[in-house]
């Protein structure tokens, strides 16, 4: 959470019963598909908000079955994995000092 929020500005996970909750970028992403407003799009198989276009109608956050998608103000947010900043590996997997948290590249989450 802390190095997401030294990367980001803000926390981009969030903690559902003392776990983290990160998108699991869905390849047929339904917050996307719910957008529609088109705020959330698919970049390198990233699903990305814009939060210069997201309206906080907050219907991504109703169809993310993990809810992964939380409100940061007037806008939705979620997970990108980092890739617009950057660190080669994500800021939270980078900063675990035990070494738990990891990348899946497998196709199902």
């Amino acid at each position: 959470m802390v190095a997401c929020r030294r990367i980001h500005g803000r926390e981009r996970i969030k903690i559902s019963d003392q776990s983290p909750v990160v998108c699991v970028q869905c390849e047929d992403a339904p917050c996307m598909n719910s957008c529609r407003v088109g705020a959330i799009s698919r970049v390198n198989g990233v699903t990305i908000i814009n939060r210069d276009l997201c309206v906080g109608c907050k219907l991504c956050m109703e169809a993310c079955e993990y809810g992964a998608v939380h409100m940061d103000g007037l806008t939705a947010v979620k997970c990108t994995v980092c890739i617009e900043s950057d660190n080669i590996m994500p800021a939270c997997i980078e900063s675990c000092p035990d070494g738990i948290l990891t990348v899946s590249l497998n196709e199902e989450p």
